[in-house]
């Protein structure tokens, strides 16, 4: 999978690469995404570097929501931390 960010920090956008990811559903038929290492730019001063990983267990497109679990980790410049 490949998907391209649309990320927004005090209502101003973020340069962010297309990142590659996996999905995959398991034997519990429970979907699994991961993203790993997304890279981001902010006004040319803050860099953001991200792992996502999401487990969904429902998923309803009508109401753009879902629930389940998930996991994001980051770090960078300025005031991203861990």
């Amino acid at each position: 999978m490949v998907a391209t960010l649309n990320v927004l920090v005090h209502k101003i956008a973020s340069e962010c690469g297309e990142v590659t990811g996996t999905i995959r559903v398991n034997k519990n038929n429970i979907i699994e995404l991961s993203i790993p290492n997304e890279y981001c730019n902010w006004m040319a001063i803050g860099n953001l570097f991200q792992s996502t990983a999401l487990t969904l267990e429902s998923l309803n497109i009508d109401k753009m929501a879902f629930t389940g679990e998930y996991k994001i980790s980051f770090y960078g410049s300025g005031n991203a931390k861990e």
